[in-house]
């Protein structure tokens, strides 16, 4: 992935979590949430076939849950695979 293409994937997810504005910051300010979403921009932004989330809800704020969830979503059915753990069955089960 060269730079261009990886700095306008970063932008873009970074806006779909309410990040952008943070980014330039340094990380030891951000809170549990914060780096939440940076860890997700991380592991999301070469867009892997499989994705292994482990708690991924946890932290986050309920507009950017439900963003992610979204995205689990449309990455299933485009045909690719999800695994993800969690303890609230509700989210298990409309998943």
């Amino acid at each position: 992935m060269d730079s261009k293409e990886r700095a306008d994937i970063i932008m873009k997810l970074a806006e779909e979590f309410e990040i952008k504005s943070a980014l330039k910051e340094s990380i030891n300010s951000y809170s549990h949430g914060m780096k939440q979403k940076l860890v997700l921009i991380g592991a999301l932004m070469h867009n892997p076939p499989v994705w292994i989330l482990d708690e991924p809800m946890v932290g986050l704020d309920p507009k950017s849950a439900f963003t992610l969830k979204k995205m689990m979503r449309q990455h299933a059915d485009s045909g690719k695979t999800v695994f993800f753990s969690t303890h609230v069955m509700e989210v298990a089960e409309k998943m």
